[in-house]
């Protein structure tokens, strides 16, 4: 699958690094391009960099990993190029010491991107998900792979993102509309705080039934 990537910190590197080892096409941006292709130069040749144009045009799922602050400048620039596509996102709207969410409960940050991307088909996932379990090799706490909380009103476009987050690893959790992004982004946020508390950031909130 040819998968577009906007953002090339520790989320966006790591998903272009783990899709790349199972075959996937990676092409991935950001707002400083050499600075993507120095991240990606080790990834071998299913990763290459472009422009914001040339990742949008390219991808079959777009995969939106940016601060929640970038989010209008991206639509923006992407010149209407968004309508069909599948938008997986994992954008918490945290303030800047990442100590609160900015929006939440009544709304959040998927809905917000949704509603400015109309005929896109997004969905929400990786949010609860710490950079540093995505970066690692191992997604697995003992045998139970990390849960990986997803959302979306397009069921279809679901179905690719969950063959996605199983490919690298990850157990996907269907949480089911959109509209549960603004309790999933929370989920985040108490990722976060346990972090601060001491439990460090090699941590998860997974689903276990019995």
């Amino acid at each position: 699958m040819n998968i577009s990537i906007i953002g090339s910190g520790a989320m966006g590197s790591g998903f272009a690094r783990h899709w790349s080892r199972k075959g996937h096409k990676i092409l991935i941006t950001s707002t400083d391009l050499e600075q993507t292709k120095e991240v990606i130069k080790d990834m071998g040749a299913n990763v290459k960099a472009g422009t914001l144009r040339e990742v949008i045009d390219f991808g079959e799922v777009l995969v939106f990993a940016i601060p929640y602050e970038s989010i209008n400048d991206v639509v923006n620039s992407s010149g209407g190029r968004l309508k069909g596509k599948i938008v997986m996102e994992c954008i918490n709207p945290l303030t800047p010491d990442a100590m609160e969410l900015k929006i939440g409960h009544k709304t959040s940050a998927a809905e917000e991107l949704a509603k400015i991307i109309p005929g896109s088909r997004v969905v929400d996932g990786f949010n609860t998900i710490a950079a540093k379990v995505l970066q690692s090799d191992d997604h697995k706490f003992g045998s139970v792979p990390a849960s990986v909380y997803i959302c979306g009103d397009d069921d279809g476009a679901k179905s690719v993102v969950k063959t996605l987050i199983s490919d690298i690893g990850f157990e996907p959790v269907d949480c089911g509309p959109l509209t549960n992004a603004r309790y999933i982004e929370p989920m985040a946020e108490l990722v976060i705080q346990l972090a601060v508390l001491g439990f460090g950031d090699n941590i998860v909130l997974n689903l276990l039934t019995r």
